[in-house]
This record gives C-alpha cells, sequence and structure tokens, in this order.
C-alpha cells in the first residue's frame, strides 16, 4: 500500500533515485513498492538526477570545451 503525500527530504529522493540507477536489474515499480512510495515520483526523481548531476562537479573545465580534459587522452 502507498502512503498518503508527504514530503521526502532531499536526502530521501537522492538515495532511491540513485538505487534506480544503480539496480537496473529492479524496475521502478519494484523499487518503489519496496520503499512504500508511487512509482511515477521515483522515476521523476531518478530523471531529475540524471538530468542535474552534471552540476555537482566544479567547472574546472569551463572554457576549454570538450577534448581538453585529461580523461579524453587514451592511449
Amino acid at each position: 500500500m502507498i502512503r498518503d503525500a508527504q514530503p521526502h527530504s532531499p536526502r530521501f529522493k537522492a538515495v532511491l533515485a540513485l538505487l534506480a540507477v544503480r539496480k537496473r536489474h529492479m524496475t521502478f515499480e519494484a523499487i518503489a513498492q519496496e520503499f512504500k512510495i508511487d512509482a511515477a515520483q521515483l522515476k521523476q526523481w531518478w530523471r531529475q538526477l540524471l538530468e542535474g548531476a552534471w552540476t555537482i562537479f566544479p567547472k574546472i573545465w569551463k572554457g576549454a570545451g570538450y577534448g581538453n580534459s585529461p580523461w579524453d587522452s587514451r592511449p
């Protein structure tokens, strides 16, 4: 049974969104059922995580453009 709408902490949202990324063998519905939340809500948090994940890293390559990072030089 899914709980009534309750505000969830940003930490809770992030943990479940990361869990959805890591547990590719589990469906959104299975994860949502385990934590008693709505699957559509989990999908929304997952999308928000994927769309905004790049913002947590510092902009050390600002202006350098793609191709100028040390990770682009492959042997």
